[in-house]
């Protein structure tokens, strides 16, 4: 079983809300709401969407068949996020902040406070992330460096073609830097 709802099956009143919200508009058109977001980030907000559309389908059938916006209350997020108990703090202020992301902007006249207060403790206790999972990961400058200039100089020497010793030249040079 999925975590994720599919697109194609989103309840029509959610899927035309999306469709709305980044609908783009021409010189004297209104364009929706999230229509100045790029495409990688309409895709992200998509899928936390989609999970909260999954996990309400799982778990409040009755909730899907009430506006978007008013089905984001307190307790049910409050019940997402238990179920959502075995990620990361950070992971869980995604989750949270990707689905009051779309409905604020669908809704911008309801009261958003409570869910914004919610936020902001989510955002409290994931604090800045967890930096242990970095270690390992992130190179230092001098590495960097060394493996730049070894990619410029000996590989670009060995390189079988002109072109190849011109895009080791290049890469190498950039890595560097």
């Amino acid at each position: 079983m999925s975590l994720v709802l599919p697109l194609s099956d989103w309840p029509v009143q959610d899927r035309d809300m999306w469709l709305n919200l980044q609908t783009e508009g021409g010189p004297l058109d209104d364009c929706g709401a999230l229509a100045h977001l790029r495409a990688t980030s309409l895709k992200t907000l998509e899928l936390r969407y989609a999970r909260w559309l999954q996990w309400l389908i799982n778990s409040d059938t009755e909730a899907i068949r009430l506006h978007p916006a008013r089905r984001a209350t307190l307790p049910r997020l409050s019940e997402w996020l238990q179920d959502l108990s075995h990620t990361r703090p950070m992971t869980r202020l995604m989750f949270i902040d990707g689905v009051l992301r779309i409905l604020s902007a669908a809704d911008p006249t309801q009261d958003w406070s409570g869910q914004r207060k919610l936020k902001t403790g989510l955002k409290r206790a994931a604090g800045r992330g967890d930096r242990d999972r970095k270690i390992g990961r992130v190179l230092s400058s001098e590495v960097l460096f060394k493996a730049g200039m070894s990619l410029a100089t000996d590989h670009a020497e060995a390189a079988p073609t002109p072109l190849r010793r011109m895009m080791y030249l290049r890469d190498g040079t950039m890595i560097a830097m």
